[in-house]
């Protein structure tokens, strides 16, 4: 199996989190990630990442998030990060 990585602007709408959950779904089952994680692991990471994209809404001057997954023969990694020059409120 190859690295794979795929991201996502998400943007600062404050649909961001449930934006994030529905894209992570869509793409773990397009990559077939079921192989690697169960159904449990799976919805932990979407609500991880939900979480994540909720605090740089509330609490970062941001005006974007941004959402990568990779996926490697030994883990699968789910990145948030966001374009504000400061540390969060």
């Amino acid at each position: 199996m190859l690295t794979i990585e795929v991201s996502r602007n998400l943007g600062r709408l404050e649909t961001a989190p449930q934006l994030a959950r529905l894209w992570l779904t869509s793409r773990m089952d397009q990559l077939d990630i079921a192989d690697h994680l169960s159904s449990d692991a799976r919805e932990r990471v979407r609500l991880m990442a939900s979480e994540l994209v909720t605090n740089v809404i509330q609490h970062t001057r941001s005006s974007n998030a941004m959402i990568t997954l990779r996926l490697d023969p030994t883990s699968v990694t789910v990145t948030v990060t966001d374009e504000a020059d400061q540390l969060p409120r």
